[in-house]
């Protein structure tokens, strides 16, 4: 073999194992993407299950077992890839099941990943509220107003900070609020 047929049977055998490099990992992207969707879908049917169906009907510890399944996939999505949506599902599971503290913390995270997302602030003002940290609720809708420049939004939470002050005065020397 020649040194011209040697470099470029190298060549070739290179950039073949480039391409084939390149494929696996769009195949592999691919199934990290189908295997997100699935867990995310079998988050939501189990949360589904337990608030929709066993939970008006009184099956409040099948409802559990539900959530607790609904929280076990939605943290196998996010292994796979970390995102808002999910982690905000992951929140409202834990919301409903009035764990507080494990949905602002999920909720937090959600609203560093799409600080644009009014909602998940929102979100996370309600639970802040429920645990009586008032002041961390309002300080979390004015962060939201940072966020949006439509009036109509800012007004709206203009009118939450307004009722959190009102429910904080009215909890005032408590010792509630942080």
């Amino acid at each position: 073999m020649n040194k011209k047929a040697f470099a470029l049977f190298w060549f070739l055998v290179i950039a073949f194992s480039f391409l084939i490099n390149q494929n696996l990992a769009k195949c592999q992207s691919n199934r990290d993407n189908m295997d997100n969707t699935y867990y995310k879908e079998k988050g939501m049917h189990y949360f589904n299950e337990g608030f929709y169906k066993l939970t008006p009907r009184g099956k409040n510890n099948e409802a559990r077992k539900q959530y607790q399944l609904a929280i076990n996939a939605f943290k196998e999505a996010l292994k796979i890839k970390e995102d808002k949506d999910t982690r905000s599902k992951l929140a409202r599971v834990y919301y409903v099941q009035q764990d507080y503290e494990m949905a602002a913390g999920e909720y937090m995270k959600a609203s560093q990943l799409d600080p644009y997302d009014i909602d998940t602030y929102v979100n996370l003002a309600l639970t802040y509220m429920d645990l009586k940290k008032f002041n961390k609720a309002i300080e979390t809708l004015e962060a939201a107003k940072t966020w949006t420049a439509d009036e109509n939004i800012i007004m709206k939470l203009n009118s939450y900070i307004e009722t959190a002050e009102k429910v904080k005065n009215g909890k005032e020397g408590t010792g509630d609020d942080d």
